[in-house]
């Protein structure tokens, strides 16, 4: 998944000053049918950069700026159909700045995260 993204987005920006091995931290989630996630920036506890292949069902990725949180249900900015077997990178300022969100999907999802650790 690291060297996919590696090779999609570029070294500098995927590894963001990283090496492949530096993301050990691997999420494996289960979704059942009409499931998704809620609004939310990952945990500053991890590094800059985080990957998520979306397995099983295709779902939606949906992102807005962190300070639209109060924005009316609709005021999504921005929105990325995911098929099956979709990677997505959440790097630079949509890392830092943006919150994400997967809409309940219809059949059974799976996702595998990985991360690094953020730096002391």
């Amino acid at each position: 998944m690291v060297q996919a993204a590696s090779a999609g987005l570029g070294r500098d920006l995927a590894l963001a000053g990283r090496t492949p091995a530096d993301f050990a931290l691997c999420t494996a989630l289960s979704y059942p049918p009409g499931a998704g996630i809620g609004w939310h920036i990952d945990n500053r506890a991890f590094g800059p950069t985080v990957m998520s292949l979306s397995l099983g069902a295709a779902a939606r990725l949906q992102l807005r700026r962190r300070d639209d949180a109060d924005a009316p249900i609709g005021a999504t900015l921005f929105e990325l159909d995911l098929a099956p077997r979709s990677l997505f990178v959440l790097a630079g300022e949509v890392r830092r700045s943006w919150q994400h969100r997967i809409p309940p999907v219809n059949g059974q999802r799976y996702s595998l995260t990985v991360r690094s650790a953020a730096e002391s």
